[in-house]
């Protein structure tokens, strides 16, 4: 009988131990900040270099399901739903490279609080 109480005690320091060890590890997900809304961002001038120096048209150039190079980018993002104007959180052109889990990723955080920006204030053609 004494054994069994021996038992149960080990059980229950052991558990105590178990739960008092585990730790959550608070994430916080970065979300840029709204850009200014009197500063209208450019896709010709300042998304499309993005894609550049990113190293994305090594890839998407044409010959992959979409083409990122500077004559083609716009209409090929939004021919392939990549983007939803106002709603960056919702277009793949923005989350994918910012996941990690694409063979690229933005060259910068700059590089991707820019697209963030540019489709908060619509992804214009501008």
């Amino acid at each position: 009988m004494r054994t069994n109480h021996i038992v149960k005690f080990i059980a229950l320091i052991f558990s105590v131990f178990l739960l008092s060890s585990c730790e959550y590890e608070f994430i916080e997900v970065y979300t840029p900040p709204p850009p200014n809304p009197t500063d209208t961002i450019y896709f010709q001038a300042e998304i499309t270099p993005i894609f550049v120096s990113s190293t994305c048209t090594s890839c998407h150039n044409g010959g992959l399901a979409f083409d990122l190079t500077a004559a083609n980018a716009y209409n090929s993002i939004t021919t392939n739903n990549l983007v939803v104007p106002f709603e960056p959180e919702n277009s793949l052109i923005y989350t994918v490279p910012k996941s990690g889990t694409h063979f690229a990723s933005f060259s910068s955080n700059a590089d991707a609080n820019l697209i963030y920006g540019w489709i908060l204030q619509g992804a214009l053609n501008n």
